[in-house]
């Protein structure tokens, strides 16, 4: 942590204006009940973010492979502690981000748009630069915003969707001022990762959601090795195995309970390194 501070500049920053520098991941958790909740009871949470007297919340405008974008709702994900991160994966990540929102409230947003990230993230997309800094008070309206700016309807991030329809937001109704969002709208690219599936790792898909598959395209990309066999992984509600030699691999909640495979990821997504655990084993 020591390192990425330094070579992020925060160290010089912080002794230069004498703050502090916590690495949240690190802190003591402190268990939180969860306020609306459309999926947790409670989330353990990083004691300095509740002890604080103020929150500010500093995204950086970007794509992500299982959120479609990552903007001041998806970046509260920072105050969790230890496997929580990989919990919300698990039982339904854009649920878990609106609990997590509705518990932990930031009192000012200010989202970094100045060099912001298309095609792929939370890394390994393209770098755009909209020279541009974006704030306010409500994340959610805020949130609106920018996917206006990066020609994201509401529907296409749905934790964002599931925060508005809990507390009855209407993204027509904020006001915005500064530049126009016409002025500056800027339609990003969306998750696009070909050619990354390896040889010898057959998929089959049938209705499974496009955030199960980026998040296995991003899971491919993190590989490290050749298979040593044939691995074929299934995702979807509807999706049937096969007889054909190798590994199974079922990838997803909405996977079949039913179907006969040799290994199950949880997750919805799964978590990106889950498939590089799993076939760990079968690589070389």
């Amino acid at each position: 942590t020591n390192v990425f501070f330094k070579k992020t500049g925060f160290t010089e920053l912080a002794e230069r204006y004498g703050v502090d520098l916590v690495n949240l991941n690190a802190s003591e958790a402190v268990v939180v009940q969860v306020e609306n909740g459309l999926i947790l009871d409670r989330v353990r949470v990083a004691k300095e973010a509740l002890e604080a007297d103020k929150i500010i919340n500093l995204p950086n405008m970007k794509v992500h492979y299982a959120t479609g974008v990552s903007l001041a709702l998806k970046n509260m994900k920072g105050v969790l502690v230890g496997d929580e991160k990989r919990r919300f994966h698990e039982v339904g990540l854009d649920r878990a981000i609106a609990d997590l929102n509705h518990t932990v409230r930031p009192h000012l947003n200010i989202v970094d748009c100045i060099s912001c990230m298309e095609r792929m993230g939370p890394r390994g997309g393209d770098v755009v630069d909209l020279d541009l800094i974006m704030a306010g008070g409500d994340s959610a309206e805020v949130d609106c915003v920018g996917c206006a700016i990066m020609g994201y309807g509401v529907s296409e991030v749905r934790h964002l969707e599931h925060y508005i329809d809990v507390n009855g937001l209407d993204p027509n109704g904020i006001a915005v001022v500064g530049a126009a969002i016409e002025a500056v709208r800027y339609p990003f690219k969306k998750v696009q990762l070909e050619g990354v599936v390896p040889e010898g790792l057959k998929i089959h898909n049938r209705d499974a959601c496009s955030s199960c598959m980026n998040a296995l395209l991003l899971s491919c990309g993190v590989l490290q090795g050749d298979l040593k066999e044939r691995v074929d992984v299934y995702l979807g509600s509807s999706v049937e195995a096969d007889d054909a030699p190798g590994i199974k691999v079922a990838f997803g909640n909405c996977c079949p309970e039913d179907m006969a495979v040799d290994k199950r990821i949880k997750g919805c997504p799964p978590y990106p390194f889950a498939l590089r655990d799993c076939l760990s084993p079968y690589l070389k």
